[in-house]
């Protein structure tokens, strides 16, 4: 949890959304792999999130919940500049990538937004306001 919170509040993403991502692409298995290669918690795709010198990270290196984490909120906080600021598209390109652009993935959307009021009122239910 500390680095879900430390990674998006570096990337200014809010990290509720990070959690209803995580729990939405990967129902919080970080050995997830889904059917069009995307991998780990965040499911993210290993050759749309190369590292810094070009190199692929595999799938395997993607199950560390750590790197995966740290990979999956930076290439959040891209599709979100691409859209510029435009949150609900951001998301819906880092889950479909730009054919969102035209048409939206209101059913992945409707996903995130449902666990992330889920936390948020969860949260404020517990500790007070947010």
């Amino acid at each position: 949890m500390p680095l879900i919170v430390k990674e998006s509040i570096e990337h200014g993403i809010d990290p509720f959304i990070t959690l209803s991502v995580i729990h939405v692409e990967s129902s919080w298995r970080p050995q997830a792999v889904s059917g069009s290669g995307a991998c780990g918690l965040m499911q993210v795709v290993p050759r749309m999130n190369p590292t810094r010198s070009g190199r692929v990270y595999t799938c395997q290196e993607l199950m560390d919940p750590y790197l995966n984490i740290r990979v999956g909120v930076s290439a959040l906080k891209k599709w979100i500049k691409i859209a510029k600021g435009d949150v609900p598209l951001g998301l819906c390109a880092y889950n479909a990538g730009y054919r969102c652009f035209k048409h939206p993935r209101y059913e992945y959307l409707s996903k995130v937004a449902k666990r992330y009021d889920f936390l948020v009122n969860t949260a404020t239910a517990v500790g007070g306001e947010i």
